[in-house]
């Protein structure tokens, strides 16, 4: 308690002096605000605000460990029941979060501790304890975070504009308000008044073009040998121009072992990754061509282009949370407050920033002159940079003297104490 005590001093003096700059989300009045106490982590929602003076307000006045508001227009956002609210809208929210990406760095610094006996390991959490005498499925688990997988979540960002919204909805970058989530992601935010009146059915199904799922590559003309690939070219609109462009970049790789590598990630097997390498000249010449036919190759039949292509469309689709953007109730982090699980603050980015934005030194609010002394209560803490400094690995019980930047991230993820 006297650490999460010591936080919230130091979240109340953030919020203290953000207060007459502190930042209003447009239709502030017509958004359902919620809460979660440092206490009891229950969230506390129905709640609405008549001025950003009554928010900064209770801000100060509770401090909580996380704040939301709703993607979400009501007439009566602070009424109790959803069918009271009234609802009028909702704004179109992406969420790309590092959690849900396929990242080999998480078995590098994720861990796991059996609640039952204290065994611990690194990566993702067994369904059964390693321990014989004790076989427990309970677990408590950190998921850290590192450069390659918030580098990972940025990309998909980039992805998700340029590579959808922009060229297949017609969606500027001017419109994206972009949000590092203070933790493990991103958040984008497109304000709209059309798309504002989205249905969840309409949302979902824009998720599964963005996404690629229940593609039907028979409905996109890949049916019949006889009337070829022709349909495929990098000068069609929507799936069939990605699909060929992304084919076109993987073989125009000129390293022939590199162009090995790629292609073995599209569950190919070593003869049909010898015939592509071998006529991908001719693959390429019929990409550029609006008429040629590139069907016939050793050992391709429909089942096989469709495998390639289906392979194809996962490494092109965007990760994101779906049920974030399909739930039109949906709670959002709010930008400028602080994440309770690492101290971070939530920061919006201008597009034209994103590429260098740090995600590890932008959001850091907190002193690197101002030093606190804590105990490692984990096995193990990965190594972490915050601003210039890279932190770590610690061991259990180890004692070090820290300045806040840090020191505030190890307490917010629970992995120490004051001492």
């Amino acid at each position: 308690m006297e650490s999460i005590r010591f936080i919230k001093r130091l979240f109340q003096a953030y919020y203290k002096n953000q207060q007459k700059s502190f930042l209003s989300v447009s239709n502030l009045l017509e958004r359902e605000f919620a809460f979660v106490p440092w206490e009891n982590n229950i969230m506390i929602r129905h709640i609405g605000f008549i001025s950003l003076d009554f928010l900064t307000d209770y801000l100060i006045h509770n401090v909580p460990k996380h704040m939301y508001s709703s993607a979400s227009l009501y007439e009566l956002p602070g009424a109790s029941k959803m069918d009271n609210k009234k609802y009028l809208g909702c704004d179109l929210i992406f969420d790309i979060d590092a959690d849900h990406l396929d990242t080999k760095c998480k078995e590098k610094h994720d861990f796991w501790e059996c609640e039952s006996c204290s065994q611990s390991g690194v990566g993702s959490s067994p369904k059964l304890c390693p321990n014989p005498d004790c076989k427990s499925t309970r677990f408590k688990k950190i998921t850290w975070i590192c450069e390659e997988c918030l580098e990972t979540a940025k990309n998909e960002i980039f992805k998700l504009i340029d590579g959808f919204l922009e060229p297949d909805f017609g969606i500027n970058k001017e419109s994206c308000f972009v949000f590092f989530s203070g933790h493990r992601g991103y958040h984008l935010h497109i304000e709209n008044k059309k798309l504002r009146k989205l249905s969840s059915h309409e949302r979902r199904e824009m998720v599964d073009y963005i996404t690629g799922n229940n593609i039907s590559f028979t409905v996109l003309g890949l049916e019949k040998p006889n009337i070829g690939l022709g349909f495929f070219n990098q000068y069609v609109a929507s799936w069939p121009r990605k699909i060929m462009l992304k084919l076109k970049e993987i073989l125009s790789i000129e390293n022939e072992e590199e162009l090995k590598n790629n292609l073995s990630n599209f569950s190919l097997n070593k003869e049909q990754i010898g015939t592509i390498i071998k006529e991908r000249k001719y693959i390429i010449d019929n990409i550029e061509s609006q008429s040629k036919n590139y069907w016939n190759l050793l050992g391709f039949g429909i089942k096989s282009w469709k495998n390639l292509f289906f392979n194809l469309v996962k490494s092109i689709g965007t990760d994101i949370d779906i049920p974030v953007t399909i739930d039109i109730h949906r709670l959002i982090r709010y930008p400028g407050s602080l994440h309770g699980s690492s101290g971070f603050k939530v920061v919006g980015i201008e597009y034209k920033n994103l590429e260098s934005f740090d995600p590890f030194s932008d959001p850091v609010i907190f002193s690197k002159k101002n030093f606190l002394k804590l105990e490692i209560t984990v096995p193990e803490v990965p190594k972490i940079r915050v601003r210039e400094i890279t932190w770590g690995p610690f061991k259990m019980g180890e004692v070090l003297d820290l300045p806040h930047d840090i020191g505030i991230f190890l307490l917010c993820k629970n992995v120490a104490t004051l001492k």
